[in-house]
């Protein structure tokens, strides 16, 4: 937990999935409508590749190298997650 930290230095300290757009949302809403003269920070945590499995589970996925045959999988799987 990050924003425990920053608000021991003074922050108005949010911590998010940042996975989720309504949290952040939300979140970017309390931090513009906090009443106090203070910094805002939002802290997303995040799972990269998120909604394409086989990337999610791959160990290291900061620079994760793509080939074409899995540009096509992990299109495929967005696309079946897509509202029609």
């Amino acid at each position: 937990a990050e924003a425990p930290k920053w608000a021991a230095f003074g922050w108005h300290a949010q911590e998010v999935d940042g996975n989720d757009v309504d949290a952040l949302v939300a979140a970017f809403d309390a931090a513009r409508n906090h009443p106090e003269p203070r910094p805002r920070v939002i802290v997303c945590n995040t799972t990269m590749c998120k909604g394409v499995d086989f990337l999610e589970a791959r160990e290291s996925n900061h620079f994760v190298r793509v080939e074409p045959d899995e540009w096509a999988r992990a299109l495929a799987t967005l696309d079946e997650g897509k509202p029609q």
